[in-house]
């Protein structure tokens, strides 16, 4: 391992004062007497000691506030040019780069804004930036949390330049995490069945587990919104979630001895699709057709020049002349759809149709209204279901749990194959 100059002139003096140590007399009598404890205390203290071990291996501690491994890197928002932060027992804030400045020392709160030029304001001082600095803001009390867009956070924050621009990440323990994911996924006052909520703590452990990683190169493992788990930080827990995250904590769904992609939906309206039908690829042996409970029945009237619009952002279709599905999935899901357009006929596949036509799901059939000329006038779409109907379906484990069933038989319905298996330490 290469040390930066902060860290080799860090080396240089600890090592000179270990020596030093160990030449001055009367504590070589003591060290002899106790060599193994004082050998082991020196190492461990000039050598390890005082250093972050954050920007280390560890990447749990930093200046005095302990986070619990498993860490996770959360980004709460993007692109942001004005960032106000409180702080529930005030913060500390360091500016980091090879090396680190503490900036303020015990704040309530802190406005960032303008951060450009490699400069930022705080709180109405500017402050310059090498490339690559973050600035990092940290509770002064360990029991603290910090607030940002009026929702509460456990752990702590870290500002940082990208390519995607200025990114706010909150860096916080895995299961703190969960805390916050369970309940905005599966809201405990209108599902609060213990045995759901577990069920859904499982499946979202293992997929924050399965993508750690996954935006590393901008800094962060997942995002706060459905793109991958929708996150709502300490002001969306609840008891009852709360419990089903501690009572299966470490625990994870595998297939083959491998983390699954425990993708899931809201309502799969009587049957989840296999993931092939909807993202394309291989075939996943735990992602594949159940039935499930019939739920959430909807129909969307569109005007064929609303539904022409949309499309010829996505495609140079012209005039819209007819939607016409060409293959439907074992769920019934249409997994192609013919665009019919006066310049050009169009193919669409999986997930797209839902995007391309902003429906609520593609368990859907399309009835026409017509127009003097024959044409379609408006598009009728009745259908059920909401989100991409892949995985464990929401409403649905809801439903086996109120008849009964344990998290881990939900578990097993809609991933088929698979074990539980608790992973100590991660």
């Amino acid at each position: 391992m290469q040390l930066t100059g902060y860290e080799s002139n860090v080396f240089r003096l600890r090592f000179g004062i270990v020596i030093a140590i160990f030449q001055y007399k009367p504590m070589s009598r003591i060290i002899r007497g106790n060599h193994k404890f004082f050998v082991l205390s020196f190492l461990g203290l000039f050598f390890l000691g005082g250093r972050p071990v954050e920007f280390g291996k560890d990447k749990v501690f930093f200046q005095g506030f302990l986070i619990p491994k498993p860490v996770i890197r959360i980004a709460l928002e993007l692109n942001v040019e004005d960032v106000h932060i409180q702080a529930s027992s005030g913060m500390k804030i360091y500016r980091i780069a090879e090396n680190y400045k503490l900036l303020a020392e015990d704040a309530s709160e802190v406005r960032v804004k303008d951060w450009k030029d490699q400069r930022v304001t705080i709180n109405d001082d500017l402050v310059g930036l090498d490339e690559g600095t973050s600035l990092y803001f940290i509770p002064a009390n360990p029991q603290g949390c910090l607030t940002y867009g009026g929702k509460n956070y456990r752990g702590i924050f870290i500002l940082r330049g990208s390519l995607e621009g200025t990114i706010l990440i909150n860096l916080l323990n895995l299961e703190d995490y969960l805390k916050g994911v369970v309940p905005g996924e599966l809201p405990p006052h209108f599902f609060g069945e213990i045995e759901a909520l577990k069920a859904q703590a499982v499946a979202a452990r293992t997929y924050a587990l399965k993508n750690l990683g996954r935006f590393g190169e901008l800094g962060f493992d997942l995002y706060a919104t459905p793109q991958s788990q929708l996150y709502e930080g300490m002001s969306l827990e609840h008891p009852l979630s709360n419990r089903a995250v501690e009572e299966t904590k470490g625990e994870v769904a595998v297939y083959d001895g491998k983390l699954i992609n425990a993708l899931y939906t809201s309502t799969c309206g009587g049957a989840t699709e296999n993931a092939e039908a909807v993202f394309g690829g291989n075939a996943v042996p735990y992602l594949q057709s159940t039935e499930c409970v019939m739920e959430n029945e909807w129909q969307d009237r569109t005007s064929r020049e609303e539904i022409e619009a949309r499309l010829n952002e996505y495609y140079p279709i012209g005039k819209l002349i007819d939607l016409v599905p060409v293959k439907h999935g074992e769920s019934k899901r249409v997994i192609e759809l013919s665009i019919i357009g006066s310049e050009r006929r169009i193919l669409v596949t999986g997930l797209k149709i839902r995007q391309v036509l902003n429906l609520r799901d593609t368990l859907f059939v399309i009835d026409r209204e017509t127009d003097e000329e024959g044409l379609p006038a408006h598009f009728i779409f009745s259908g059920r279901g909401w989100g991409h109907g892949v995985g464990l379906c929401q409403v649905g484990a809801f439903r086996m749990a109120r008849n009964g069933a344990t998290y881990e038989e939900i578990l097993s319905n809609y991933y088929r194959g698979i074990k539980i298996e608790k992973r100590m330490g991660y």
